[in-house]
C-alpha cells in the first residue's frame, strides 16, 4: 500500500502543473544590475512576477552598450508600457524569436540603440530565464502522471 503522503505529493505536483499552465503567466521581472538577474536567472534570488493573463509573453531584453551588457527581464506587456522599449520592441513578437531592437528617434537625452536584442517567449511560466532548457506542460503532466501510477503500485 502507498503511503498517504506520496499520494498527496503526486496529486499536488499534478494539480500545480495544470493550475499553473491554465493561469495567468508569470515571468521574470528583474535586471542584470539586481543580485541573480545576469545572463541566468538565480531562482533562489528572483520571484516570478504576473502578466495578467494566460496569453502574455515574457521577454528578455539584452542591450549592448559603452562595451558593457544590460540585460531587462519582465512581462511584455508591461515593456510597451514603457516608451523607452516600446518604440524600439520589433516585430513579429513570436515564442522563441529574438531580434535586434528598431532604431527610434531620439527623446530628449535618450539616443537610438541598435545594439538591444529581444528575445520572446510564451510556452510556459518563467521562461525568460535565460537558460536553453525548455520544458512544457505536456512534459511535466506525464511526468506527474508516471509518479503517481507508479506510487500507486507500490
Amino acid at each position: 500500500m502507498t503511503p498517504y503522503y506520496l499520494n498527496v505529493a503526486a496529486f499536488s505536483i499534478l494539480l500545480w502543473s495544470i493550475v499553473v499552465e491554465a493561469g495567468v503567466k508569470f515571468c521574470y521581472q528583474c535586471n542584470s544590475a539586481d543580485e541573480g538577474c545576469g545572463e541566468e536567472v538565480d531562482i533562489r534570488i528572483q520571484r516570478w512576477y504576473n502578466c495578467g493573463s494566460s496569453d502574455a509573453m515574457c521577454v528578455k531584453i539584452i542591450n549592448n552598450r559603452d562595451g558593457r551588457r544590460f540585460i531587462t527581464r519582465s512581462c511584455l506587456n508591461t515593456i510597451e508600457s514603457m516608451t523607452y522599449y516600446r518604440m524600439r520592441i520589433p516585430y513579429p513578437r513570436r515564442h522563441g524569436y529574438c531580434l535586434k531592437g528598431k532604431p527610434a528617434p531620439e527623446i530628449g537625452t535618450i539616443k537610438a540603440d541598435s545594439n538591444s536584442e529581444y528575445c520572446f517567449c510564451d510556452d510556459w511560466s518563467g521562461c525568460n530565464n535565460g537558460r536553453s532548457l525548455k520544458s512544457n506542460s505536456i512534459y511535466i503532466s506525464f511526468i506527474t502522471l508516471l509518479v503517481v501510477f507508479l506510487t500507486a503500485r507500490l
